[in-house]
């Protein structure tokens, strides 16, 4: 699905680059969330799992992704697209 929707955010961009609209993605990866029944943030043994596989050495906080999204939204952001 997050597959889907990059490429479908690629299209867009392309497509409404013209008219200076941006198009992103954001694709976050294993979060410490609600998600899953809480799986992540909940479960140790399966936690750690996941952050030995993770490039970052971590699982993903909520604040991780308000800050991603604060960045792509901001108006410094206006050359980001797809």
């Amino acid at each position: 699905m997050k597959g889907g929707i990059e490429i479908y955010a690629k299209y867009a961009a392309k497509a409404l680059g013209a008219r200076a609209i941006t198009v992103n993605a954001l694709a976050p990866g294993a979060t410490a969330t609600d998600f899953a029944g809480g799986r992540i943030r909940d479960d140790a043994a399966y936690r750690a799992m996941v952050t030995a596989n993770h490039a970052f050495g971590r699982v993903g906080e909520p604040e991780d992704i308000g800050g991603a999204v604060r960045a792509i939204v901001s108006g410094s952001a206006g050359w980001i697209t797809a």
